[in-house]
């Protein structure tokens, strides 16, 4: 008989939106998750932790089970709450409060759970401007910009992958850099009225644009799909970016 292998995999919305995928509004067919599966040259059952706008401190008191893959993806909500990143010490010592800490935590309760798991460490890519497809008065800025703390994503993605480096049952998994999304790359133009007449302004017209609520159509339609479907999220595309990055570093690690 076949083995089966058991995927754990750890995230926010990137995660949970693949059992959901009414949440994209039915934009997207199938998560990076079905799509990683799908490549993997075993049999895999999937045991989805994600959690909608889910920041590390969230998996804190998740039980996790026993599993043989771990798939960690979190660190763009911290990011956009401007929690504190900390330091390569938090995440050695597991030290809850930072962002690093929190990672280590979760990091330190996989391998002691399954000793012999491999855990596959992402950092964030990029994101656009966000506009949520159900309440428009949902949105944020995106990573061109710093948080409120004067930190970029690109700082909470290069530290999360230097984390992931430190143990060597952990393996770094660059999405932020070697999927390529950008957030000029996020969405090709937002839509508005004005006047009575609809206009698309492209990338970076549209960055200080007012979101107004009370719109009757949503600024963005499908033909403004560049790798995300609401400038966040990615759309199909996107999603097969990141599954084939993840898929690669599998590939090159694990033995069955």
């Amino acid at each position: 008989m076949e083995k089966e292998f058991k995927l754990v995999a750890i995230g926010d919305s990137y995660t949970y939106i693949n059992n959901d995928l009414p949440e994209s509004g039915n934009r997207v067919k199938k998560g990076y998750l079905t799509r990683l599966i799908e490549k993997l040259p075993f049999k895999t059952k999937l045991i989805n932790l994600g959690i909608n706008g889910a920041a590390a401190s969230n998996f804190l008191d998740v039980e996790i089970p026993k599993g043989d893959i771990y798939i960690v993806l979190l660190g763009t909500n911290d990011w956009f709450g401007s929690r504190e990143l900390g330091s390569l010490s938090d995440f050695k010592e597991a030290k809850k409060g930072t962002v690093l800490g929190n990672l280590g935590d979760i990091i330190k309760r996989i391998h002691e759970v399954s000793p012999n798991g491999r855990i596959y460490l992402c950092n964030p890519v990029e994101r656009g401007r966000f506009v949520y497809i159900f309440d428009y008065n949902n949105n944020a800025h995106d990573s061109s910009t710093p948080n409120k703390n004067g930190v970029y994503l690109s700082e909470f993605a290069n530290k999360i992958l230097e984390c992931a480096s430190f143990y060597d049952f952990v393996y770094p998994v660059n999405l932020h850099d070697e999927t390529g999304f950008k957030s000029e790359n996020a969405m090709k133009f937002f839509r508005i009225k004005e006047d009575g007449e609809i206009k698309d302004l492209p990338y970076p017209d549209f960055l200080s644009v007012h979101v107004d609520s009370n719109l009757k159509i949503y600024p963005y339609p499908i033909e403004a799909y560049g790798w995300a479907y609401d400038g966040l999220h990615p759309n199909d595309g996107g999603f097969e970016k990141i599954a084939d990055v993840i898929f690669e570093v599998i590939k090159s690690t694990f033995t069955y």
